[in-house]
């Protein structure tokens, strides 16, 4: 984790958070380094679940 907050300039907490799903949500700063830093576009890094299906992933 220390390798990918120097690469993005991210905090290691907060890319704990993000790693372990515990934020309630995401800037869009950091999806841009994120992306930036993996090289890849959002949709790699992101999947939507509907609240329908929410509750079966849970």
């Amino acid at each position: 984790m220390a390798n990918s907050s120097e690469v993005t300039g991210l905090h290691r907490n907060g890319i704990a958070k993000l790693y372990n799903e515990e934020t309630d949500g995401v800037k869009f700063d950091t999806l841009n380094r994120i992306c930036e830093a993996l090289d890849c576009e959002v949709q790699d890094i992101i999947e939507y679940i509907s609240p329908s299906d929410r509750n079966r992933v849970l």
